[in-house]
């Protein structure tokens, strides 16, 4: 197989970092750094993988009521629309394959960061095979997370499509606060060398150092292996790609396909009326459900979205009766009890309640979760946890019934 150039890519300043490694991720000569034309000389014959940082990346899954790949990925942006930060149709959605447990690994940018690099790339003659956040090029195998230390960053890989980055004076509050929530708990956490954790309380999870020697060296194995994760997917895809260089020619090709439409008259009419036909039994379709669900006022799958909105009717004449006002008023009772801490933002859906908040610090948002359970009797997720720009603690709750 083909030798892998592997590039982590800096700002917009054209910077990066670049090492040669054979298929398997050994490498294969030494290590660059400099302007991004410098590795573009060496891309000739080999396998492109570029890296881009893991917190431009969110790595998440998610629960779609279909199993066909194509409606997957009209459906993805309907099913995280709550979740994410600011329009979809601004970001992109890329899907990675169906996990066991029936859900999908999705990774979601900006588009304004995806054509930033893929200009970047085309500007010096770089054409990638993939791209993938930094976070997945760690090693990974079962049971195990991976932690990488690259200066103020702290890299962890938790799952084969699964992730983090933070800080490094915050990872010792959070590392235990991720195995805490971890569903199943990792049997050991591989250190790449000095990470930092003497005194880190991490259960029973056994901790494993290794010499972390040349970072990109250590990147280079995890794309290498089977199955990784590409956010060239869509309308980044190389076939989409193709087609851009190829439409300043679509004119001169329309004339050519001319004379060959004139010898299938009879099929282009036969196939025009099948069109009209699926046409207008989409737009039933569509009628249909929004008389259905009239409150849904946007429309990606009409019948993936039928299906999951009968799914939750469903649940919702099956539930206790709780609902939605008895988590908000069991709640809003503990964050009542709680000094400093400000709402930003709640959504209800399926029995669980989404509650974006800001602490002062994490153990404050630590000491929220626990009185919930504890007072409240309900599960709590801590789903994220970063600082913003003003020293605040930006956090992400969970809430369902089932605690202790």
């Amino acid at each position: 197989m083909a030798e892998q150039l592997l590039i982590r890519i800096g700002d917009a300043d054209g910077g990066a970092r670049w090492t040669v490694s054979d298929a398997a991720g050994r490498s294969a000569g030494a290590a660059g750094e400099g302007p991004l034309e410098e590795a573009a000389a060496l891309a000739a014959g080999r396998r492109v993988v570029v890296l881009v940082a893991a917190q431009d990346v969110l790595l998440t899954q998610v629960a779609l009521p279909t199993q066909h790949r194509q409606r997957a990925v009209r459906a993805v942006p309907y099913a995280l629309e709550e979740q994410v930060v600011g329009d979809v149709e601004d970001l992109h959605f890329a899907l990675g394959p169906q996990q066991e447990a029936g859900e999908f690994a999705v990774a979601v940018v900006a588009r304004a960061l995806m054509d930033r690099w893929q200009s970047q790339l085309r500007g010096v003659g770089i054409s990638a095979d993939l791209l993938c956040p930094e976070t997945l090029a760690l090693p990974w195998r079962e049971d195990e997370w991976s932690l990488w230390m690259d200066g103020p960053r702290a890299l962890v890989r938790t799952g084969r499509y699964a992730g983090f980055e933070a800080e490094a004076d915050l990872l010792p509050q959070m590392l235990p606060l991720a195995l805490e929530e971890a569903e199943p708990k990792p049997a050991r956490l591989r250190l790449h060398g000095d990470a930092g954790l003497a005194g880190v309380d991490l259960g029973e999870v056994e901790c494993v150092t290794e010499s972390s020697g040349d970072g990109l060296a250590l990147l280079a194995a995890g794309p290498a292996e089977a199955g990784p994760f590409n956010l060239l997917q869509g309308s980044y895809s190389r076939r989409a790609q193709v087609s851009r260089l190829w439409r300043p020619w679509r004119a001169t090709a329309a004339l050519l396909g001319v004379v060959a439409v004139v010898g299938l008259t009879a099929m282009g009419v036969e196939s025009y009326q099948l069109a009209q036909e699926q046409q207008q039994l989409q737009e039933r379709i569509s009628q249909v459900f929004r008389t259905t669900f009239p409150k849904v006022h946007r429309v990606v799958d009409a019948r993936a979205q039928m299906a999951q909105g009968l799914e939750e009717l469903q649940r919702s004449q099956q539930g206790d009766g709780k609902g939605f006002l008895d988590l908000l008023e069991r709640t809003g009772a503990v964050l009542h009890e709680t000094p400093d801490v400000r709402i930003e933002g709640l959504n209800y859906r399926s029995g669980q309640l989404d509650v974006k908040l800001s602490t002062k610090d994490l153990h404050t948002l630590d000491q929220l979760k626990q009185s919930l359970s504890r007072k409240a009797k309900l599960k709590v997720d801590i789903r994220s946890a970063t600082t913003g720009s003003d020293k605040r603690v930006q956090g992400r709750l969970r809430i369902a019934e089932g605690g202790a």
